[in-house]
C-alpha cells in the first residue's frame, strides 16, 4: 500500500512537470517570437533612417548647385537688363 502511494504520488509529480514543462516551453516560444518580431521591426527602423539621412544629404547637395544656378541666373538677367537699358539709352 504504501509503495502504490509512493508510485500515485511520483506520477501526479510526472505529470506536473510535464504540464509545467509545456507552460515553459510555450512560454519561451512565445517570447521568442515576440523578439524576432521586435528584432524585424528595429531592422526596419535603422533601415529607414538610414535611408533618410542618405535622402537629406542628397537633397542638401542638389539644392546648393539648384541654389547656385538661381543666383547666376539672376544675376545674368540683372546684367541683361542692365545691357538692354544701356543700349536703349545711347
Amino acid at each position: 500500500m504504501l509503495i502504490s502511494f509512493f508510485a500515485a504520488a511520483e506520477g501526479e509529480a510526472e505529470e506536473k512537470l510535464r504540464v509545467l514543462n509545456n507552460d515553459l516551453e510555450t512560454r519561451v516560444a512565445k517570447r521568442t517570437k515576440d523578439l524576432e518580431r521586435i528584432s524585424r521591426a528595429l531592422r526596419e527602423r535603422e533601415v529607414l533612417s538610414a535611408l533618410g539621412t542618405a535622402v537629406a544629404k542628397i537633397v542638401h547637395e542638389i539644392a546648393n548647385h539648384v541654389l547656385a544656378i538661381s543666383f547666376a541666373s539672376d544675376l545674368l538677367e540683372r546684367n541683361l537688363i542692365t545691357a538692354n537699358s544701356f543700349r536703349h539709352n545711347t
